[in-house]
């Protein structure tokens, strides 16, 4: 047992000489090995992430620049009278007051005699619109008719006629006023604030000339009543 012994520590202790020149090479590269896959790749993962941080930052600061260059560039007259302008066309809630205004208003401009009117139930309309339908008496020639109807597509806030009923004393409309609720609003810090198109300001024009606020006021809402 002993001779047996003494012959495999001889080989250990041969083997050991023999390779010894290549334990220490073997050695570090274990290690290298070792550092390369539990602290480098880390390391160089946590380099990439980071560049991809700064590269946000970098959008996210243009973005700012160019919004504030845009914000700083408008005229702010300009600015309230298109939202002045755009409300009127499509308010954020029912306002039972203007509609009132636009109907007396075309009345007045027609000529035509507006003896009752009734509020009918809200419709829910496309792209989160909502609709006052109101149904209104009217008396007057067929082409004080006409006027009225030209005159009221042409008043804000925006409405639509989707019926006419006539007689020979006087003629039935339901007319639909739009409004549409203010959406939930997310800010997108990367994304560059555009100004309006040229579409939307010729739009914006186009319903400022139907604005009549300046010409009429609750004062002058007197509807006739039904002989």
């Amino acid at each position: 047992m002993n001779k047996v012994t003494t012959i495999n520590e001889a080989n250990l202790r041969l083997a050991y000489y023999r390779y010894k020149a290549y334990l220490t090479p073997v050695a570090i590269i274990t290690v290298c090995f070792i550092l390369f896959f539990a602290v480098i790749i880390p390391q160089f993962k946590n380099w990439l992430a980071l560049q991809e941080q700064i590269a946000r930052n970098k959008a996210k600061v243009v973005a700012l620049q160019e919004s504030l260059s845009t914000l700083t560039g408008a005229n702010d007259t300009d600015l309230d009278n298109q939202l002045h302008v755009a409300a009127r066309a499509l308010p954020i809630e029912q306002d039972l007051l203007s509609i009132l205004v636009a109907i007396n208003q075309a009345g007045i401009s027609s000529g035509v005699s507006i003896n009752d009117y009734s509020i009918q139930a809200q419709d829910a309309g496309t792209s989160g619109q909502q609709a006052t339908s109101f149904s209104i008496l009217v008396s007057g020639t067929l082409d004080n008719l006409k006027q009225f109807i030209t005159a009221i597509k042409t008043e804000l806030p925006l409405a639509d006629i989707s019926e006419i009923k006539t007689s020979q004393d006087q003629s039935s409309i339901n007319i639909s006023f739009f409004y549409k609720k203010m959406p939930n609003l997310v800010f997108d810090d990367t994304e560059r604030l555009a100004g309006l198109s040229q579409q939307d300001l010729s739009l914006l024009d186009t319903l400022s000339k139907y604005d009549k606020t300046k010409e009429s006021t609750t004062d002058d809402i007197v509807f006739q009543s039904g002989q």
